[in-house]
């Protein structure tokens, strides 16, 4: 039985016995950079993303100094607006290496301000770009996005055959609804 919703007048169905495999979505954050791993049969890349600098002075103003949960949210939130038709449709399975992030994205909810407000961008792109989406906790050592979150795509590609996506810019107005959000 098919889950479906409209967008853009076009009816968009999730079914139980699409024979595609899901698409798997590694993210990692650090201090001000996050990493990503896209896997899509052939597809495999990786890619970099760098806080922008006023996304990262409001969350230190609301959070005082540990924004790490941040940062982790921030790469999920970002991979999943910029491959949001990519995503649609799709079976998807997000490995995250933060569980506070985990758990925003599962119940779009958070005791902090910051990671409430992001987790409900994340959910109303879901929304309108319907996935099928199941979160999952991967260790840092046994994460492949732990590498371009560093900037070290190299090493990447040698150890996990992944291409090389490049580095990927929040959309600014994503940025600026995240920043308007949380006042």
């Amino acid at each position: 039985m098919p889950i479906c919703d409209y967008d853009d007048h076009q009816l968009i169905c999730h079914k139980i016995s699409d024979n595609r495999r899901p698409i798997l979505l590694f993210t990692d954050g650090g201090r001000a950079t996050a990493g990503a791993v896209l896997l899509d049969g052939t597809r495999q890349q990786a890619f970099q993303m760098l806080a922008p600098k006023d996304l990262i002075s409001h969350w230190l103003q609301s959070v005082v100094d540990q924004i790490i949960s941040q940062i982790e949210l921030w790469a999920l939130l970002v991979m999943s607006w910029q491959f949001r038709h990519d995503l649609c449709g799709r079976r998807v399975i997000a490995w995250i290496d933060n569980e506070a992030a985990r758990a925003c994205a599962i119940k779009a909810n958070s005791a902090s301000s910051t990671m409430k407000v992001m987790s409900r961008i994340l959910a109303d792109i879901e929304v309108q770009f319907p996935n099928m989406s199941w979160y999952e906790r991967v260790c840092s050592f046994a994460n492949p996005s732990d590498l371009p979150s560093r900037g070290k795509f190299h090493e990447a590609a040698v150890e996990y055959g992944i291409s090389n996506g490049g580095s990927l810019e929040a959309d600014r107005q994503l940025v600026d609804e995240v920043i308007r959000l949380s006042l």
